[in-house]
């Protein structure tokens, strides 16, 4: 289970406290909404392809889309460059152990959030897309290309607007997929994906963790999340999770359900369903799975042994290493 969060600054809590609420329910990168009204496509690479043949036709809001890309400074400042590749060179070694975390341990804390079960829609291919969009950014061990992060962009912007009936609905709820929601997932991760990978028997060191911070800074300034709403040490990435992140909501619980049957799928071997279920309440608080309806198995502790046996004995996880001897048979998931 996971370690317990350290608490938040009582200082930088009570200032994000009193920003209003307005502020975080905007979207702050809208030329891409915009792109996604105009060229009707449900798949962000067809509409990144269509937005680059209509650039070469001389339009005016194509051309700006792709020449005008947000820069994202903290990937580029040399003060943060040490730090950054101390996260790359984790997920150089451990991109499998990272994967685990992030489709078993934070996809379902995340789909539980109130403001994001919303957008599983009974068509969820654009809600996998994203998840596997980001999976591939967070488990490289180079900076997202510009055209990675153009295709991100796209694909909120199509979330946004085939979510927008559902918004509508309930006023109050503001924009969907606006600066809270982005805040949300980067603040999750931030925080929640060295805690998965402690269940999974990797410590990062405080300079990768750092380096994670440093690295999901940069891509928030990438997705255009404005100054505030960034952390930018542990101080304001804890403040930000206590504010932003609610406990399981216990009605997203068929959907989770169905994001694990989802990586089950993908795994060949035996009792795959039961093994991913016991796997996701090894790497989220107990709280969580117990709203979340997962089932108590024994198997979630040796998923947690089987790991550390491996960052012990110094065996890097790859995709090739994946495929043989123990990993074979407890790592085999999403290789």
């Amino acid at each position: 289970m996971l370690p317990p969060l350290p608490t938040p600054n009582a200082a930088v809590l009570k200032r994000l406290q009193t920003t209003p609420l307005a502020y975080w329910q905007h979207v702050g990168d809208p030329l891409p909404d915009l792109l996604g009204t105009l060229f009707a496509h449900d798949n962000s690479l067809a509409l990144l392809t269509v937005v680059q043949h209509e650039a070469e036709q001389g339009h005016g809001l194509c051309q700006q889309f792709l020449e005008t890309a947000p820069t994202a400074t903290a990937w580029v400042d040399p003060r943060y460059s040490d730090a950054i590749r101390a996260w790359q060179n984790v997920c150089a070694d451990n991109p499998l152990l990272i994967r685990l975390a992030w489709l078993a341990g934070i996809t379902p804390v995340l789909l539980a959030q109130p403001r994001w079960n919303g957008f599983w829609f009974d068509d969820p291919s654009g809600f996998i897309e994203l998840i596997t969009q980001l999976d591939e950014l967070l488990r490289s061990s180079s900076l997202p290309t510009a055209q990675q992060l153009q295709q991100l962009r796209l694909l909120l912007a199509i979330l946004r607007r085939d979510g927008q009936v559902c918004i509508t609905q309930n006023p109050p709820n503001g924009c969907g997929l606006a600066q809270a929601d982005l805040a949300t997932l980067i603040v999750l991760i931030s925080e929640d994906l060295p805690r998965c990978l402690h269940s999974l028997g990797l410590v990062l060191s405080a300079n990768a963790q750092q380096g994670l911070r440093y690295w999901l800074w940069g891509l928030g300034q990438a997705l255009q999340l404005e100054p505030a709403l960034l952390a930018k040490n542990a101080d304001e990435s804890l403040a930000f999770r206590h504010l932003l992140i609610q406990p399981a909501n216990s009605g997203a619980a068929n959907k989770v359900h169905a994001w694990l049957r989802i990586l089950a799928q993908a795994d060949p071997l035996p009792a795959a369903e039961r093994r991913v279920f016991a796997l996701t309440r090894s790497l989220i608080s107990q709280q969580d799975a117990i709203s979340l309806r997962l089932p108590g198995d024994a198997l979630g502790g040796l998923w947690r042994k089987a790991n550390r046996w491996v960052v012990e004995t110094s065996r890097p996880i790859t995709p090739r290493a994946a495929t043989a001897g123990l990993q074979r048979k407890t790592l085999s998931l999403w290789r």
